[in-house]
């Protein structure tokens, strides 16, 4: 037991208030008491809880006599002076209260004392120079570690049971009750499913399940109560009292029921085709890997075009007379690391667009009208109901490049050795920043050099006596159907609106 005079006590005191808590090594927790002996030396274990603190300590022992009057203290950094106790009625399998008394010598007595054999584990969190919750449970064996979980992952319908099944390192003795701890809010509150167990194996089953709903668990073992557990005021009570546990590296185990996307991910995934259609994608969570219990079964498109015209709608019908409403289609299941399910993508086109004129349009995806509908880039790193948009070509000044460098007044050298049959390819492109265009051609002699001594002729264009070479002739006057001229004109290909490739 502490021996120490007050007068020194209190010139600790004066001293200055002691920190609210503290980061004490393994070494320095420590539950002395009647069974164990009163030695400081009966080191904790320190580790990292179920909330990943890493701050928790916990002390085991087996009784090696029983002691019906049994009492215990709690002291931390080594010294008497931070000595815990005086709660004589402590409860087993809860979590109950040290007092900090560094003027006192009064020690907690628990309830029902202790039982030879049996073993008492302490366990405390970052206990502070201060009154600490602590909690002492009793088993009659060791107990038994998680050695894996399964089930419990994916996506359900409402009318499915979800059954996990947890495997033990051994037959836990009967004291260790193991426990499924589910929330659906982000545990702000929570709920206790107990297991039933067999052997060295338990089967915990969650039924009665809600639509449009994310379920996140873990499993634990404790020899607490159920109810006990499931109405603790905080996640602390239910940590203090959890012997061994698997919460999946600290991530949780998650599934879900249809109803609502979890995300959707646009971020202006589109591919122009046909110069005037555009195809939109969108990636939606979540769908089993089957391709069955999608989590919505309605993507659309809102759009508009022009400037000032904004999207508008809900659950497929236009908001505005402005609005189109276009059906997406479900395309394929992409792999996600998510626990929860695959990712499902979607696909649908808008067509016969103008030219030169603002695109604007929202995606959204729900279940069923009476489902929240939710618009891309819902619950990912995007925005929240963005509004995207585009166009088909832009007015503007020309442009026009070569092998994607900037053609205007510069040169492009192309080093070709030929006897040894190297090519080299050119590809030219146009954006003229105007409409209406009928035809673009592409004026040049590249590849012409066999045609550099002549002096060519069409309808329009007379000889003047001088290779084409030395002296071009006009190249308003030639045309696609000149092939025998050194300088040639090439129809270019329109691939985008505005764009034309040679």
């Amino acid at each position: 037991m502490k021996r120490k005079a007050l007068c020194a006590a209190l010139i600790i005191m004066l001293g200055g208030l002691p920190a609210a808590t503290h980061a004490w090594n393994a070494d320095e927790v420590d539950f002395p008491g009647d069974v164990q002996g009163w030695s400081l030396t009966l080191n904790s274990t320190k580790y990292t809880g179920p909330d990943g603190s890493p701050e928790w300590f916990r002390y085991t022992f087996t009784a090696s006599s029983g002691d019906a009057s049994y009492n215990f203290k709690m002291v931390t950094g080594n010294t008497w002076d931070n000595d815990y106790g005086g709660n004589t009625n402590f409860a087993k399998n809860t979590v109950d209260i040290m007092w900090y008394q560094p003027l006192g010598d009064t020690a907690s007595m628990l309830l029902g004392g202790v039982t030879s054999g049996y073993r008492y584990v302490f366990t405390a969190k970052n206990p502070g120079l201060t009154d600490t919750y602590v909690s002492v449970m009793e088993l009659s064996g060791d107990a038994a570690d998680v050695s894996s979980v399964s089930g419990g992952t994916g996506t359900f319908q409402t009318n499915e049971a979800v059954t996990i099944t947890v495997q033990l390192s051994a037959s836990p003795p009967a004291e260790q009750k193991v426990f499924v701890r589910y929330t659906t809010n982000d545990w702000s509150g929570w709920h206790m499913v107990p297991a039933a167990v067999t052997g060295s194996t338990a089967t915990a089953v969650i039924t009665n399940l809600a639509a449009a709903t994310v379920y996140e668990w873990y499993v634990l073992t404790s020899t607490a109560d159920s109810n006990y557990l499931a109405t603790a005021a905080s996640g602390f009570t239910v940590d203090a009292l959890t012997l061994t546990w698997d919460n999946n590296g600290g991530d949780n185990f998650h599934f879900g029921t249809p109803g609502e996307a979890a995300w959707i991910w646009h971020n202006d995934n589109r591919v122009i085709y046909g110069s005037s259609n555009a195809q939109l994608w969108v990636k939606i969570g979540y769908i089993s890997g089957d391709a069955t219990d999608p989590w919505v079964t309605n993507v659309v498109i809102y759009y508009v075009i022009g400037e000032t015209n904004t999207p508008a709608g809900s659950y497929g019908v236009p908001g505005n007379g402005a609005t189109t409403v276009v059906t997406m289609r479900f395309d394929h299941v992409e792999q996600d690391s998510s626990d929860l399910g695959e990712a499902m993508w979607w696909v649908g086109e808008i067509t016969n667009l103008p030219y030169f004129t603002p695109i604007k349009y929202k995606i959204g995806a729900w279940y069923e009208t009476n489902y929240p509908e939710h618009f891309a880039d819902y619950g990912t790193a995007g925005t929240n109901n963005a509004t995207f948009s585009f166009q088909l070509g832009h007015l503007g000044e020309p442009e026009l490049t070569v092998n994607g460098m900037n053609a205007n007044y510069t040169t492009t050298k192309i080093f070709i050795d030929e006897a040894a049959g190297e090519t080299q390819y050119i590809t030219v492109v146009y954006r003229p920043g105007v409409t209406n265009l009928q035809r673009v051609e592409v004026f040049t002699d590249l590849n012409r050099r066999d045609y550099v001594d002549v002096d060519y002729t069409n309808a329009y264009i007379s000889g003047d006596g001088y290779p084409d070479g030395i002296k071009p002739p006009d190249g308003n006057l030639i045309s696609v159907e000149d092939t025998g001229a050194y300088y040639r004109a090439y129809t270019m290909t329109q691939t985008a609106p505005g764009e034309y490739v040679w």
